[in-house]
Order: structure tokens, then sequence, then C-alpha cells
């Protein structure tokens, strides 16, 4: 399938899907002037377009997770209008290029919003950028769909129109402290970012092993840092039985040579987000001797996840696309679950985009239907938290598993 080019500078028209070409030819797209936030824009009518505005970065830092996650968005985009759009409305997705800058994103979305309010925006290639642009959005009530873990992205009352795809982070610290507990471990140590995604992490960690009655020694480390050493050495040296480390890109293979430099050979485990990103090539067998890698089964060949109609159908999609796979299948799924759960909300509250509390409510009540999810059957947001409840069943892989076509190949 050809595409555009859409990445770069505000300039760029909405990408057109090839089943609403014909038909956007013969409409003229209505402006939705800046004050529409404040509920005094008119309704849509039911041929203009749903827009989609991508603030991703595919370029700089974060760009190795900006180019998957784009990709999720357009198989959302393109299974919405092969099935006849939403109430009829077929879907154009724009994307501009944050160069990974946090406050570039919040400038891009402004913009945005003073010339053509867009119905739903996918953001937050990195924590750092949906934390900025939280304000704004809220402000604007423009409804926004993001990956996130920072507290920014699931806080309901503060941002009660952003919806993470993401699990909240006592989640999967309770799943660690009883892995722990259940090995007999007393100490253990926690090496995160020192960045807004690590401050999220922080409290849940420290509570859920608290509750279950083990000391935590939590170390950072710098966003720039290619060698762990000094804080592995100093949760080394407290006498951590076991770590668990939580990176996003290589940081999690610099973390692995690191261990293997200093002798630091007791068992690591590696958060989920570890798993999203392809780090098999950078460190060796034997230094990943001892460390494993918690995946989501969406990511992970031959497990039942494999059963969901939902992820059948990205897989298929992304074939049909094209896309060589970059990073782990859960990247390019997080974009296109909550985007798909967008769409659904829009239909329950019958097609209508302009109006951001009602799609709010739909959103709470965890619509999956018609389009469905490809990590888990459900989504659990509730009117108090919206992170995502249920991101799916875990499974331990070995470090060095190869990824193969998206999925990690344990077998």
């Amino acid at each position: 399938m050809k595409r555009e080019d859409l990445v770069g500078t505000p300039k760029h028209t909405f990408r057109r899907r090839p089943f609403a070409v014909i038909a956007s030819l013969l409409i003229t797209v209505l402006t939705v002037a800046a004050c529409g936030a404040d509920g005094e824009s008119g309704s849509p009518s039911a041929t203009e377009p749903i827009r989609i505005l991508a603030l991703l970065a595919t370029s700089g830092l974060a760009a190795p997770a900006g180019a998957p996650l784009l990709a999720g968005v357009n198989a959302a985009a393109d299974v919405v209008n092969a099935n006849g759009g939403v109430n009829g409305r077929k879907v154009e997705v724009k994307t501009l290029n944050t160069q990974s800058d946090p406050t570039r994103a919040v400038s891009l979305f402004q913009s945005e919003v003073a010339s053509s309010k867009p119905d739903l925006v996918f953001a937050g290639t990195s924590s750092s950028e949906i934390v900025a642009l939280a304000a704004a959005t809220t402000a604007a009530k423009v409804p926004v769909v993001c990956p996130n873990q920072a507290s920014a992205a699931g806080d309901a009352a503060q941002n009660p129109y952003i919806f993470s795809g993401a699990g909240a982070s006592d989640v999967q610290s309770r799943f660690f402290a009883k892995q722990f507990k259940d090995a007999g471990y007393t100490d253990a140590g926690l090496l995160l970012p020192n960045s807004a995604v690590g401050e999220a992490q922080e409290a849940p960690y420290a509570k859920a092993f608290k509750d279950l009655g083990l000391n935590l020694r939590i170390e950072k480390y710098g966003a720039a840092d290619l060698d762990m050493s000094a804080p592995l050495t100093r949760l080394r040296d407290a006498g951590s039985q076991a770590v668990v480390f939580f990176s996003v890109g290589p940081a999690g293979g610099y973390i692995i040579k690191s261990r293997a430099k200093i002798g630091f050979d007791v068992p690591f485990y590696g958060d989920s987000a570890v798993a999203t990103g392809n780090i098999s090539g950078l460190f060796t067998a034997e230094e990943a001797e001892g460390v494993v890698l918690n995946a989501y089964q969406v990511s992970v060949a031959q497990t039942e996840a494999e059963t969901l109609p939902g992820k059948k159908k990205l897989v298929a999609t992304l074939a049909e696309e094209k896309i060589t796979y970059t990073t782990p299948l859960l990247t390019y799924a997080l974009s296109y679950d909550t985007v798909l759960a967008a769409m659904n909300a829009f239909i329950t509250a019958g097609g209508k985009t302009d109006d951001p509390d009602g799609w709010r409510a739909a959103m709470e009540n965890n619509p999956t239907a018609p389009f469905e999810p490809a990590m888990s059957s459900k989504f659990d947001w509730t009117k108090d938290s919206h992170f995502r409840g249920d991101p799916g069943p875990y499974v331990l892989i070995p470090a060095n598993t190869p990824l193969v076509n998206g999925q990690y190949d344990v077998l």
C-alpha cells in the first residue's frame, strides 16, 4: 500500500485512506474553531472524516519507539476504514514529528488546535512528552490515547480525557514482589531511569515490596548513560539478592552488559518495558545468563494470545501494510488497541466526536466492539484510573530470546 510521507512540519495534510479518497474529494472539510474546546463548535457532519493527530517522535532519542507506534495507529485506522468507518465516517491520520522534544510536542499540538482541532490525539513516544502535553490537551478537551505509564497518563481526575494503553505500575510491581517472596528473597534491588517514567515506578514498587516484608534498594541511571556499573555496584554492595530493572530502548542491553562487567551474577528481571525493544543483539548469551524479561503474551509466539481475534487482525493488517518489525509486537499493539478503543467509544456516542465528556464515559465502559483489541479481550479503565487494568498476561522469557517477526520465539 502506497503511503504519503506525512512526517515533518505542520504543513502536511491529513493522510487519506484508500477507502476515503473519492469521497473526500467531494466534500469540504469543516474547520473546527479553537473555541470548540468550550463546546461552541458545530457538530461534525456524517461525511466529515474523523481526524487523528499522531504526535510522535520519528527522529531523536525516542524514534525507535515512534515508528512502530505510528504503524499501530495506521493499522487501526485501516481496520476501521475497511469496515465502514465510524458510523460511515472515514478516519484520517496526520503525523507530526516531535523530534523527541516534549516542548516541541506541546507547540505542535497548540498550532493544530488553533488551526483545525483534531478529533483524537495519539501521543507519548516517551513519558516526558505525555507529561508535557497533559495540561494543554486537557484544557482543550481533546481526547487523547497514549502508551505511557507516567502518572499523568492515567490520572482520571487531573486529566479526564487521557487514556493509557499501559497497565498501572502497581500491577507489575505486585507481580514481581510476589515472585521475589515466593523465591525466598529478602533483599531486592530496583534500577530505574532518572526520568518521569522512572519516578512513576518508584512508589508502586516500594509499596508492593514493603507490603510483602521485603527490603528494596532503589538506584537510578541517566538517560544518556552507556555504562551502568556505578548504580549496579551500589545495588551489589547493598546485598541485593535479585534485581528488577526498568528501561526503554537500548538501555536494557547496557544494563545487562554492565551487570556482567562487574560480576553481579544474581538473578535479574527486566520489567515489561524492557521487552518493548529489540535488545537481544546488544549482549552475548553468556552476559545474559541469569537474566529474564517480563513480556506480555502478545509479543511471545505460541502462547494463549495467539487465539485472540484482535491479535490475528493486527498481525494480518501489518502484513498487508508490508511493515518490517523493528520492535516486539507489543509496541504496535499499544497504539493499535487504544486507537480502536477510541473509535469504539465514538461509535457508542453515535458517531459524535464533539462531546469529550460523552467519549470519556464511553471509554470508561471499556469499549471492545466492534473493533477488538490485540493485547487482551478487555481494557478495565475506570472512572478513577485511566490506566489499562488488564494489558494481558505476562510470561518470563530469557533475555537473549530471539525476536522473529515481532514476536519472541522462545521454542
